[in-house]
């Protein structure tokens, strides 16, 4: 295990040069945070820099926020309750809808 602390405070694990205030550098699973041995949720980077957010529960929750994407938002066996709305297209069974709405069965 690396762990490294430069003089300007930063702090880093796997790299002994953090260029962050917190660096943690290794190839998989980087972070886990717990409430028990069975609840939990793990963030990872690939190595193609997309992250892994994954809940041992299922569920993640953006409570009143709002999430947004520059790339394809893309949700499997997914419910949405509330408002939905995008400034382009919206693609349901579809990851390239034909127009402003596209729904594929």
């Amino acid at each position: 295990m690396v762990l490294g602390v430069n003089g300007n405070g930063r702090i880093g694990i796997g790299t002994t040069t953090p260029t962050f205030p917190f660096s943690l550098t290794s190839a998989g699973t980087q972070a886990m945070i717990a409430y028990d041995g069975t609840n939990y949720l793990t963030l990872g980077v690939g190595s193609s820099g997309d992250l892994t957010v994954v809940a041992s529960g299922g569920d993640i929750s953006f409570s009143d926020e709002n999430l947004a994407t520059t790339g394809t938002l893309a949700a499997g066996a997914t419910t949405i309750t509330g408002a939905l709305s995008a400034s382009t297209q919206i693609g349901v069974a579809s990851t390239s809808p034909l127009g402003i709405l596209s729904v594929r069965r």
